[in-house]
């Protein structure tokens, strides 16, 4: 699946979203697995990136589970190791095999979460290249649970890593699944977005591992651009941790071309949706995110923390807003902001679909009142948005 080239995968040169697209006639031919059990649908999608990282480290993130929540915490909840069926080799992960359940979710309450549990193992080649792959199987039914969420069952899946001897790597992913979802769960205007393989297809796996390599190499200083210079190395550290805390909490609690998603890019197109005035300081930035703490003017004690997430890929934003009542990252944070998601259906882009999440803190107001400041707060953040783009 990740070598093959035509006839099982055929080349799509009108569309840009979808490079190759999986025959399944031919798929169905070769495979023992046959056609998706009733009631589910096949999804299969590839897609190829250099990411800046060794082969190791990929591999170390994908087969550790804190490590593999962290890197993919915008779109992983859940996750644990169920069970090490082999250790593979001592301070290796060659040759280890363990079985994982996760969620796979998108940033937005109207596509249900599905759920997955599948073997995991991890094998280096002949030629040094590395190979993870994920497959359910039936022997896995000794840790079923009933599901009240979609249920995602994984063909053969996963990613083949090559080094590039230059400290990057070049990564070919597949996602191979038969799912059944919960039709009733999911907006009618987000499903062809879900069943078009933007969802939960090989691109945006792969657009997360290599924007997260980067935010790593940028929070370490290499790279530094002079407007990141008055920050400190530990404060470049403490300040991405906290914006990926804050989009993990986004993500917990509401996943359940000049487009809004460059809205976050520039000073000046990201005071068009603000509904309150704030003095710009350390921006973090790079090609793939950009992250920017702020003094909120109206207040001397708080902070502001917007993370803006851009995949050139498959061209998806979520930006994420986080009161910090001080500077410590373990403080709590208070995410609002929104998910920004393209309208597709097949090989048509047409519009965005935006999803907005706003919290306040109030003190001596009732509970009509504070939703009216809500109400009124989001109702000038979309006319912005609009005014904006159009």
């Amino acid at each position: 699946m990740a070598t093959a080239g035509y006839p099982l995968w055929v080349s799509s040169d009108s569309n840009a979203f979808h490079p190759e697209t999986l025959n399944y006639g031919e798929y169905l031919r070769m495979s023992q697995r046959g056609i998706p059990a009733p009631f589910f649908q096949s999804e299969a999608s590839r897609d190829t990136a250099t990411i800046r990282a060794s082969p190791i480290t990929i591999v170390q993130t994908l087969m550790e589970v804190d490590q593999w929540l962290h890197i993919f915490c915008s779109m992983v909840t859940n996750a644990q190791i169920l069970e090490v069926l082999s250790p593979g080799e001592e301070e290796s992960y060659k040759e280890r095999k363990q079985v994982m359940s996760a969620e796979l979710v998108l940033t937005t309450p109207y596509v249900p979460a599905r759920e997955a549990q599948f073997v995991r193992y991890s094998h280096q080649q002949l030629d040094g290249s590395w190979i993870v792959v994920d497959v359910s199987v039936d022997e896995l039914r000794q840790f079923h649970r009933p599901s009240t969420r979609s249920v995602c069952r994984k063909r053969p899946s996963g990613c083949l890593i090559r080094d590039m001897q230059n400290g990057s790597s070049l990564v070919t992913w597949v996602e191979n699944v038969d799912v059944r979802e919960k039709e009733d769960e999911m907006h009618a205007i987000l499903k062809p977005f879900v069943e078009s393989s933007f969802a939960f297809g090989a691109s945006r796996w792969i657009s997360t591992l290599q924007r997260q390599a980067e935010r790593f190499i940028y929070s370490t200083g290499i790279n530094i651009s002079p407007s990141d210079a008055p920050i400190s190395p530990e404060g470049r550290r403490s300040l991405t941790m906290t914006a990926n805390k804050m989009v993990v909490s986004f993500v917990l609690t509401y996943a359940t071309p000049r487009t809004i998603t460059g809205l976050h890019q520039t000073k000046q197109d990201r005071k068009l949706w603000r509904s309150r005035p704030t003095s710009e300081g350390v921006i973090l930035a790079n090609p793939l995110d950009c992250t920017v703490l702020q003094a909120a003017l109206w207040s001397s004690s708080h902070l502001i923390i917007e993370s803006s997430i851009t995949s050139a890929t498959y061209r998806t934003d979520l930006s994420g807003n986080s009161m910090l009542y001080g500077v410590d990252q373990d403080l709590p944070l208070m995410p609002f902001g929104f998910s920004i998601l393209p309208n597709v259906s097949g090989s048509i882009l047409d519009g965005t679909l935006l999803t907005m999440v706003f919290q306040i803190t109030v003190k001596n107001v009732s509970s009509k009142q504070a939703v009216e400041v809500v109400t009124q707060i989001v109702k000038e953040a979309l006319q912005k948005i609009i005014e904006a783009v159009n």
